[in-house]
């Protein structure tokens, strides 16, 4: 499987982002709802309605509250791309959850943040790659493709939880909240980076 690695800059910035956020000792895990399809303004109006690849924002909700009820010490963290921003406060403000924060990072400082969080739950996407490039336990909300296909691999020490796709589920609006905790509930505890 591949590995992702960063750079001494990359983790310096990180910690330095940690230490000033409050985060430096907590447990984070990362939330990645959007697609390549939600990085543009045109393709976000589109996005909801025909992507396969799209959970609904309820779901997103009642998700996160179950993950924040299972680990309350826990920052949970919407990431998307710096132009996923308005999308990410939009639920934000819908999943009204008080350790719930929103980032727009480029990729090198996601995949720093990914070295040091606990676990991931994100859209197949490639985000979730990365993810398992770091080692990062990641749970897969699949869409249209199968996993044999585009399943991530995981780096030594880590573990990817896929759900969904063919022949089971062809969108990602067809999965169930309570699979998707599921299987970030049996997501083992990170092994040090």
């Amino acid at each position: 499987a591949p590995r992702l690695f960063t750079l001494e800059a990359e983790r310096s910035q990180r910690d330095a982002l940690l230490r000033e956020r409050g985060w430096n000792s907590r447990p984070l895990v990362l939330i990645q709802p959007g697609t390549a399809r939600t990085l543009s303004a045109r393709s976000r109006k589109r996005w909801r309605r025909d992507n396969d690849r799209s959970w609904p924002v309820e779901r997103w909700r009642e998700l996160l509250h179950a993950v924040h009820a299972r680990a309350p010490q826990a920052v949970l963290i919407l990431r998307g791309a710096v132009s996923e921003l308005p999308l990410l406060r939009q639920m934000h403000a819908a999943i009204g959850l008080a350790d719930l924060e929103v980032l727009g990072l480029g990729l090198r400082a996601s995949f720093a943040l990914m070295e040091v969080a606990e676990s991931m739950i994100t859209m197949d996407t490639g985000m979730a790659h990365a993810a398992a490039a770091c080692g990062l336990p990641v749970a897969v909300i699949m869409g249209a493709n199968p996993q044999s296909r585009v399943l991530p691999r995981a780096a030594a020490g880590g573990t990817v939880a896929g759900l969904g796709g063919p022949p089971v589920t062809t969108r990602a609006d067809q999965i169930a909240v309570e699979a998707v905790f599921a299987a970030w509930c049996a997501l083992p505890a990170r092994r040090s980076a």
